[in-house]
C-alpha cells in the first residue's frame, strides 16, 4: 500500500483527510465471528498444553458432547473443548469426596462471557463475586467438565465443590476442667490489657451454633444458613446440627468472668453463627462455606474462622482475598490426617496447625508450606451442643484459638488493616521448631499476650492501591522518609491539580511502610508522572522498591532530554518479593544539577503498556522493553530537544504482540513521524506488519533519502488480518548508506495521523500554506462533496448544506492572522 504523508508543524490539527469506506456492521461483525477464537485467548491465557493435567489424552467425542449440550456455548468453544485433557482430582473417603458439582470463578476481565455460558448448568451463584456452583453433566468426570471450562481461558479456577467434613474426634472428658491452652498462649496477661471489644465479631462457619449455650448465648450477633442462603432475620436456622460449631464458637469467644464454664480467647466479643450444613453429620461443601464467609465479612465480622477439611484449594485462597477486602481475616483448620498437606502459597488465608500442652505438633496436625501458625488443639476445653462443657482434640480447635487472638488485636488496634493484623498475628507467635519459619509450626504458636501488646504500638501499614497528588502537606504521610529536603511547588501545568513535589539533584523521598500484598493479589505497579527541569540530558530519576531483606531494586526510570521537559508517565512492575508487609517505594533523583517535578505517584494497576492502541512518542527516554521487541542498532537520540529511536543501516525494531482485536474496529492505522540526518538517495524505512493470520506483508517502504530536519508524516492502512490478531507486530527496518533515520510518534490503532501543517486558519487547507488562495477553496469544496466530517462546520451538525458553506466562506475572508 501507499503511504500517505504529511509534513508537521503541530500535533493537535484535526485531521481532515478520509482514510477509506467505512465498512459495515455487519461486516464487523461476520469478520469478527470468524476470528472467535482469537476473542477468547484475548481474554484468557488457557491452552491444552496448559490443562493437561497429567492426563495422557484429550476427551473423548461422546464427553465433549455431553459437556457442549449442558452450557450456553461462545464462539470457540468447541474447539477448546475437544483439544483439553481432563484435570486429575483425587477422592479422599472421609475428607473430601465428590458431590457431582464443581465451584467455578470467572476471570474479572471475561465475568459476562463466563457466567453467561454457566447459565443452564448453574445450581448457585454468589451474591459476593462472579464464583458459581455448576452440575457436572451425567457421564462426565468433574476432571472432564474441569478443563473443558479451563480450556475456554474465562475462569481463575474451576474445582470440585467437595462434600467436606468438619475435623474433630470424639469428646473424651466431659469433667475435665483444665484450660491450659490459655496458659501457653498467655491469655490472662492479655486481659489485662482487653479482654475483646464488643465491636469484634468472630464469625463460625460450621455446623451452627448452640444459640442457648449459656456461656455463648448473650454473645451472639444474627447469623446466617449459607445452604439456604438466607439471614437468621430473615428466618435462616443457625442452630446447631452437629455439635462441632458450638465447641468451635466456644474455643474462640465464650463469655468470661461470668462464673460460668469456660472461657474463649476474646470473652467479651461477638460470635456470630454461619451454618454451612443442614445435615446431622455436619459435613458442608465448599461454597457454602465460601460464600458463608464473604457473607460473615460483608455483615462486620473480623475474624472469619473455618474448621473444615479442603484448606489448601485455589478457591480457599480467593475467598480470603475477598474476606480481606471486606476488612476480615479468614482462618481455616490445616487437617487433621498427621500428613504433609499440599504444598503452596496462600497468601491472603491463614492455615492453622495444632499443638499439645507441651508445645509440640499434635500427631494428628497436618503440616507443610501451607501452614502459617500453630494453635492448642490437643485435649482443649469448651462448650459442648446442649448447654455442656467437653474436652476435644482437632485442628478444628486450634483454628478458633487462633481467630480469638485475631479478634484480641482486631479489639486491642481498630486502626488496623486485615493485613497489619495478620503480620501481628504471625510476627507475634513464639518460634517452635528450628528457628523461624517451618513447616511444622509455620511462624510458631500463637500468643494473645504478645499479639495484643505488639497491637498496641503498631503502625498501620499503607494499604494499596495507592495514589498522591501533592496537592497538601499530607503528602508527608505517605512520603514519610527520604534525603535532602524535597519542596511542595505549586505548578499550573501539574497533571493533578497545581501540586507537585520538587526534587534537587541527589534527594530522594521513601514511604512509609508499606502492606505489599495486595500488589501480589492484582499485578499492581509503581507508577509517577514526572519532568525535569534544568536536569542535564541523559540523567535520571530513579523509581524503586524494596524487599524484604532490605534490598532495593529499580523498576523503571524517567530520562532527561535536556533542559525543561514535559511530564511523563513511568511505571514499572512490582515483583513478588515487593509482596510483604513492610514494602516501601521511594523515588532517587540521579542528577547532578536542576531537579525533577514529580506528580501523581501512585501503586496501581498500570497503563497498558505494549497494548493497544499503540502510542511511543520514546518521551520516556528509553526504547521501553514494554513495547518493543527484537530491536537491533536502534537506540535513543535527541533531536531537536525531543527523544527519538535513531536508526542506522540495518537497524531493525518490532512492536510487543498487541491485541488489535480489542479495539473492536476494522478501519485502524500505523502511522510514525520520522526526521534524518546525513540521509541520501536510495535510503530507506520498511515498514511491515504480521498477526498470527498473516506472514510478515509489508505495508510500504519510505524513501527517507529527501527527510531533513523538518519532520515528516507516514500513514498506513492495517490490513485486516492484522486487525483480527491479538498477536500483531509492526517492524521497522532501515536501510541506509551510513546516515540516520529518527523515528518518532509511532501509533497503531484507530486514531489518524494529524495533519501536521494545518496552515495559517482553519480555512487554510491546501499547500502554499501560509497563503489563502483557490486551492483553499478546491480542498473544502473537496471535503464538502465527499460529506468529510471535516466538512461540517455549522449547525444543524451531521447535515451538509448552504450554512457550512457559509461558515467556511467567513473564515476564508476572516483571513490568515
Amino acid at each position: 500500500m501507499s503511504a500517505h504523508t504529511s509534513r508537521r508543524t503541530t500535533r493537535d490539527a484535526r485531521d481532515r483527510r478520509p482514510f477509506r469506506d467505512r465498512r459495515s456492521a455487519l461486516m464487523i461483525r461476520h469478520t469478527l465471528a470468524a476470528a472467535a477464537v482469537s476473542i477468547v485467548v484475548a481474554c484468557g491465557s488457557a491452552s491444552a498444553a496448559d490443562l493437561s493435567g497429567g492426563q495422557p489424552a484429550s476427551m473423548s467425542a461422546a464427553s465433549v458432547a455431553r459437556i457442549a449440550s449442558s452450557l450456553r456455548l461462545q464462539p470457540g468453544d468447541l474447539a477448546a473443548m475437544s483439544a483439553a485433557r481432563p484435570l486429575a482430582f483425587s477422592e479422599v473417603a472421609g475428607n473430601q469426596e465428590f458431590s457431582s458439582e464443581l465451584i467455578v470463578r470467572a476471570r474479572r476481565q471475561c465475568a459476562i462471557r463466563a457466567m453467561s455460558r454457566l447459565t443452564p448448568a448453574m445450581v448457585k451463584k454468589s451474591q459476593f463475586v462472579d464464583e458459581a456452583v455448576v452440575r457436572v453433566p451425567d457421564g462426565v468426570s468433574e476432571g472432564e467438565f474441569a478443563a473443558a471450562l479451563m480450556a475456554t481461558g474465562d475462569y481463575e479456577y474451576a474445582e470440585p465443590n467437595w462434600v467436606l467434613f468438619p475435623l474433630a474426634t470424639t469428646p473424651n472428658d466431659p469433667q475435665f476442667s483444665s484450660s491450659w491452652q490459655h496458659t501457653r498462649m498467655q491469655s490472662t496477661l492479655a486481659w489485662d490489657i482487653t479482654q475483646g471489644s464488643p465491636d469484634v465479631i468472630v464469625a463460625v462457619c460450621d455446623s451452627g451454633v448452640d444459640i442457648d449455650h449459656p456461656d455463648l448465648a448473650a454473645a451472639l450477633v444474627p447469623g446466617y444458613n449459607a445452604v439456604n442462603n438466607l439471614a437468621q432475620v430473615d428466618g435462616g436456622l443457625v442452630d446447631d446440627v452437629n455439635g462441632h460449631g458450638t465447641f468451635v464458637a466456644g474455643c474462640a469467644a465464650a463469655i468470661g468472668n461470668n462464673g460460668t464454664g469456660v472461657v474463649g480467647v476474646g470473652w467479651n466479643m461477638r460470635i456470630m453463627p454461619v451454618r454451612v450444613s443442614n445435615n446431622s453429620s455436619g459435613t458442608a461443601n465448599p461454597f457454602d462455606l465460601l460464600e458463608g464467609a464473604r457473607w460473615a465479612a460483608s455483615n462486620g465480622a473480623k475474624a472469619v474462622n473455618v474448621s473444615f477439611t479442603g484448606a489448601t484449594s485455589s478457591g480457599t485462597n480467593a475467598a480470603a482475598r475477598d474476606v480481606k477486602n471486606m476488612g476480615g481475616l479468614l482462618l481455616w483448620a490445616s487437617g487433621n490426617d498427621g500428613t504433609q498437606s499440599s504444598n503452596g502459597y496462600f497468601p491472603d488465608l491463614t492455615i492453622v496447625g495444632s499443638t499439645t500442652s507441651s508445645d509440640s505438633r499434635s500427631g494428628f496436625s497436618n503440616y507443610g508450606t501451607a501452614i502459617d501458625v500453630v494453635a492448642p488443639g490437643s485435649g482443649v476445653r469448651s462448650t459442648q451442643r446442649g448447654g455442656g462443657y467437653g474436652n476435644s482434640s482437632g485442628t478444628s480447635f486450634a483454628s478458633p484459638m487462633a481467630a480469638g487472638v485475631v479478634g484480641m488485636i482486631f479489639s486491642a488496634n481498630p486502626a488496623l488493616g486485615p493485613d497489619d493484623v495478620q503480620d501481628i498475628l504471625y510476627s507475634s507467635a513464639d518460634d517452635l521448631g528450628s528457628a523461624g519459619y517451618d513447616i511444622f509450626y509455620g511462624h510458631g504458636r500463637v500468643n494473645t499476650f504478645n499479639a495484643v501488646t505488639m497491637a498496641q504500638s503498631y503502625t498501620p501499614r499503607l494499604t494499596l492501591p495507592l495514589f498522591e497528588d501533592f496537592e497538601s502537606a499530607d503528602w508527608q504521610t505517605v512520603l514519610s522518609g527520604g534525603v535532602g529536603t524535597p519542596e511542595l511547588i505549586v505548578d499550573p501545568g501539574a497533571p493533578s491539580g497545581t501540586g507537585a513535589l520538587a526534587l534537587d539533584a541527589g534527594e530522594s523521598v521513601e514511604s512509609a511502610p508499606i502492606a505489599g500484598l495486595a500488589a501480589f493479589n492484582a499485578g499492581f505497579g509503581l507508577s509517577v508522572k514526572a519532568r525535569a527541569e534544568g536536569v542535564p540530558a541523559f540523567e535520571t530519576l530513579s523509581l524503586q522498591y524494596r524487599d524484604e531483606a532490605g534490598v532495593w531494586h529499580t523498576v523503571d526510570q524517567a530520562v532527561s532530554a535536556g533542559g525543561d521537559g514535559a511530564y511523563v508517565l513511568r511505571q514499572g512492575a512490582l515483583d513478588n518479593d515487593f509482596a510483604y508487609h513492610s514494602s516501601a517505594v521511594r523515588l532517587v533523583a540521579n542528577n547532578t544539577s536542576g531537579r525533577w517535578i514529580i506528580d501523581d505517584l501512585a501503586i496501581g494497576e498500570m497503563d497498558g503498556l505494549g497494548l493497544v492502541p499503540f502510542a511511543d512518542g520514546f518521551d520516556d527516554g528509553v526504547i521501553d522493553p514494554a513495547r518493543w521487541t527484537d530491536v537491533s542498532d536502534a537506540a535513543i537520540a535527541i533531536d531537536q530537544g525531543d527523544f527519538v529511536m535513531a536508526m542506522g543501516n540495518d537497524a531493525t525494531a518490532s512492536t510487543v504482540n498487541l491485541p488489535l482485536l480489542d479495539l473492536q474496529a476494522l478501519d485502524q492505522s500505523a502511522w510514525l513521524v520520522v526526521t534524518g540526518q546525513g540521509l541520501t538517495s536510495g535510503d530507506s524505512l520498511a515498514v511491515e506488519i504480521r498477526s498470527e493470520f498473516l506472514a510478515w506483508t509489508t505495508l510500504g517502504t519510505i524513501d527517507v533519502s529527501g527527510v531533513d530536519a523538518t519532520p515528516r508524516g507516514f500513514e498506513f492502512e492495517v490490513p485486516d488480518l492484522a486487525v483480527i490478531g491479538t498477536q500483531t507486530q509492526l517492524r521497522l527496518t532501515a536501510s541506509t548508506a551510513g546516515g540516520t533515520v529518527f523515528v518518532d510518534d509511532v501509533h497503531i490503532g484507530t486514531t489518524r495521523l494529524p495533519d501536521l501543517d494545518p496552515g495559517c486558519s482553519d480555512a487554510d487547507l491546501a499547500e502554499p500554506y501560509g497563503l489563502l488562495n483557490i486551492f483553499d477553496i478546491q480542498a473544502y469544496i473537496g471535503l464538502y462533496n465527499s460529506q468529510d466530517p471535516a466538512a461540517d462546520l455549522a449547525a444543524p451538525f451531521g447535515v451538509f448544506n448552504i450554512f457550512d458553506l457559509q461558515e467556511y466562506i467567513n473564515r476564508y475572508n476572516a483571513g490568515c492572522p
